[in-house]
């Protein structure tokens, strides 16, 4: 099995089969994502994504009390990576402030929220 590849600002994690996706803090990420950012995750979770296991996925933001702009285009990007394979990915772990701005913003729409 390959080693999980560097998707910085998100981390991944893999157990069995499952593959829980994580948030970096703001103060963690760039200023601004990569143009192309939506492409390098794509490439990265390439070998993961191809693989022709029954894979399941989740977004955990647990560690999140809030929300930036900055993880936000993060998230939307992971989320048109991941939609052809999983579709709807549920998001675990969600703050009463996330979920807000997460509603505000339309993007409960892409996800599954519980």
């Amino acid at each position: 099995m390959a080693a999980l590849p560097d998707l910085t600002p998100l981390g991944v994690q893999r157990t069995g089969d499952h593959l829980t996706f994580t948030l970096m803090s703001s103060e963690d990420i760039l200023p601004e994502l990569p143009a192309d950012y939506e492409q390098l995750l794509s490439m990265r979770l390439q070998e993961i994504l191809a693989e022709p296991r029954n894979l399941t996925a989740e977004v955990n933001l647990a560690d999140l009390t809030g929300i930036s702009s900055r993880q936000l285009g993060s998230l939307i990007a992971l989320q048109k990576v991941l939609r052809p394979r999983f579709g709807r990915v549920p998001v675990t772990g969600l703050s009463a402030n996330v979920r807000h701005v997460l509603t505000l913003t339309h993007v409960d729409r892409l996800f599954e929220l519980p």
